[in-house]
């Protein structure tokens, strides 16, 4: 049985503004500050460790909100995700090493919460590991939402 994706478009939709795709042939291009959402495709179970936790991923598909305010900008910064080889920094590096695919979608009009608030109020997408890659937020539940297809 073929498994649904989440479309980009549908992404798009929801996080309006300028939000746009970003390809790895043209990440480092986008030098500007700002947010991205990585749409993360994990072909099996993943077991993960974060901020003093573990927790367990199913297989499928799952959007990240990240930011990027330093040298290079959100493109240094979604070209790295999309790179296999890195050495491991952040909560999502455990996804992003062993995932199917990834999409990258980039804006200057929102912060990585207003990202995750806007995945969320769509109901395309849940929250599943509370802290998942918000642990220096104040705010959001995480940083990491499940698609609920």
């Amino acid at each position: 049985m073929e498994r649904l994706e989440p479309s980009v478009a549908a992404v798009l939709s929801a996080l309006g503004g300028d939000a746009k795709p970003v390809t790895a042939s043209d990440a480092r291009s986008q030098g500007w500050p700002g947010s991205y959402a990585l749409l993360i495709e994990l072909e099996s179970d993943l077991a993960v460790r974060f901020a003093g936790h573990e927790g367990r991923l199913d297989a499928g598909w799952y959007a990240y909100a990240g930011s990027a305010r330093g040298p290079g900008g959100v493109g240094a910064r979604i070209a790295r995700h999309l790179s296999g080889s890195k050495k491991p920094h952040w909560h999502v590096d455990a996804l992003t090493l062993v995932a199917r695919r990834i999409d990258a979608i980039a804006t200057r009009d929102l912060s990585e919460c207003e990202i995750a608030v806007r995945l969320a109020a769509s109901n395309s997408f849940a929250h599943v590991l509370p802290g998942f890659g918000s642990s220096d937020c104040r705010t959001c539940v995480a940083h990491l939402l499940a698609w609920q297809s």
